[in-house]
């Protein structure tokens, strides 16, 4: 049987799409309007997070005009 005590405590999660590399100069430069070129297929696995742990993968789909993420693998 499973414990369900923590069943009702929220908790928040983070969806890491990827990091990306820049200069400083370009950070310092940044303004309204600008577009930083990820590099990130759009098709690329995300990386959902609990306190900063992996704790499954999936991809970006949309959902009623929202980005949601389909989960692909649970780990661990």
């Amino acid at each position: 049987m499973k414990n369900n005590k923590f069943k009702g405590v929220k908790v928040d999660l983070e969806v890491s799409v990827g990091k990306l590399t820049t200069t400083l100069d370009n950070v310092m430069n940044i303004k309204t309007g600008d577009i930083i070129d990820s590099g990130i297929d759009l098709e690329e696995r995300v990386s959902i997070l609990l306190d900063g742990n992996t704790i499954a993968q999936g991809i970006l789909v949309d959902k009623d005009g929202c980005f949601a993420v389909e989960i692909t693998d649970v780990l661990g």
